[in-house]
């Protein structure tokens, strides 16, 4: 059993079905307007922990992630 401290093991430039433009292996997407309006109103900062249960192909997740910069975003579908 290996249970360290949490690891990144997202690196940002995936895309998914809900993403539109960006392209997938050199930048980040642009969310679809609805998970933008989602993202606008999170009170997220630098540094912070997020867990986002339900998280399907992670879009909103990959957005938090560049936001909270050295935090550590979990997402569980």
């Amino acid at each position: 059993s290996s249970c360290g401290s949490p690891r990144k093991i997202f690196d940002g430039r995936r895309s998914s079905p809900d993403v539109t433009g960006g392209h997938a292996d050199t930048d980040m997407p642009t969310l679809s307007p609805r998970l933008n309006r989602i993202l606008e109103a999170l009170p997220l900062v630098p540094g912070m922990r997020v867990l986002e249960v339900g998280c399907g192909p992670g879009a909103l997740a990959r957005a938090m992630a560049a936001r909270i910069g050295t935090g550590h975003v979990l997402g569980i579908d």
